[in-house]
């Protein structure tokens, strides 16, 4: 999966017309909800977490392509909170969105969801390490 860049020309491309209205109303806003800085956080969060993992990420401001849903669904639900009117459009969708970038983070922390390198090298799997089961039974020991 290759890394590529996220802008915010890719989140509006999803907004929905109610969202996109509360997006142009808070651009001259002073309440600090700046959809550039809300993408930039969570990119860095999820870039964050990657290196976290000792993988290595893509160049600076790139994501793994198969997170760009997640990483647009948290920005949206990140802006929509920071503005007074977009707490309004927060819907279950949105919600779900957050969560399930917080599930990916949470995922790639522990190690359960893998992430290929940004480097171009493929991803190792990791090694499967199990307990051996020892059994030693009286007949099997030798006597002093």
């Amino acid at each position: 999966m290759p890394w590529e860049t996220i802008t915010t020309d890719d989140v509006l491309a999803l907004f929905n017309d109610s969202e996109v209205a509360a997006y142009n109303t808070a651009k001259g806003d002073a309440t600090g909800a700046d959809l550039g800085r809300t993408l930039c956080l969570v990119v860095n969060e999820l870039r964050e977490a990657v290196a976290g993992r000792d993988i290595a990420t893509g160049p600076a401001g790139t994501i793994p392509a198969g997170f760009k849903k997640k990483v647009i669904g948290a920005v949206r639900y990140e802006f929509l909170n920071a503005i007074p009117a977009g707490k309004k459009l927060l819907t279950e969708e949105r919600v779900a969105a957050a969560t399930a970038f917080e599930k990916l983070i949470a995922g790639i922390q522990d190690g359960s969801i893998h992430v290929t390198p940004g480097d171009g090298q493929t991803a190792m799997a990791l090694p499967a390490i199990r307990p051996r089961r020892r059994e030693t039974k009286w007949q099997q020991q030798e006597g002093l």
